[in-house]
């Protein structure tokens, strides 16, 4: 992406995004909802084969475990292991002859994406939780962006060009630092 649509894209998304998080309660939500269905989308798009029946049960499954976190935080894990067998049980009852790829991308994609988030429903919810997540936010921009002009400056190696061409281990240390 080039400077400019980096910039502008941090002018619009940032200060909604920072809002959210120091709002709390139903924004919160509301943006964590939308990174889990954008997220899901992303994943799935990964798979060799793209089922809509698994893109649906994965945002209801998310979506779900997000509100409850949200809700009643202590029924987080039942309701973790419980979505986990639920989409086991859908993947094996919905498709016959489910290769172990498809079972170990979806899951692994599911626990990718809902621990984290809902780690975040439950940091939110703490008095002063909503520093914490601002600091991550900062840490992981300023990581980015370090990355971003380092790799545009002095990127040459790039080992991971079939994953994402422009990525260089340069723009790697740059974000480190």
């Amino acid at each position: 992406m080039m400077l400019w649509q980096r910039i502008a894209s941090a002018l619009i998304a940032g200060p909604l995004v920072l809002w959210a998080v120091y709002a709390g309660g139903w924004p919160f939500m509301l943006l964590l909802a939308c990174v889990a269905v954008f997220a899901w989308k992303e994943l799935q798009l990964m798979q060799p084969h793209h089922e809509a029946f698994l893109l649906w049960l994965g945002w209801l499954l998310l979506l779900l475990l997000l509100y409850t976190t949200w809700r009643w935080p202590e029924q987080f894990l039942p309701l973790f292991t419980l979505a986990i067998f639920t989409l086991l049980a859908a993947l094996l009852w919905r498709y016959e002859t489910t290769r172990w790829s498809t079972i170990t991308h979806t899951v692994s994609s599911f626990c990718y994406l809902a621990l984290p988030l809902v780690h975040l429903v439950k940091l939110g919810s703490l008095t002063e939780g909503w520093q914490w997540i601002i600091l991550l936010l900062v840490c992981v921009w300023s990581y980015d962006s370090f990355a971003f002009f380092a790799g545009c400056r002095f990127g040459r190696c790039k080992p991971w060009a079939h994953i994402s061409p422009n990525k260089s281990l340069e723009g790697v240390a740059g974000g480190l630092l």
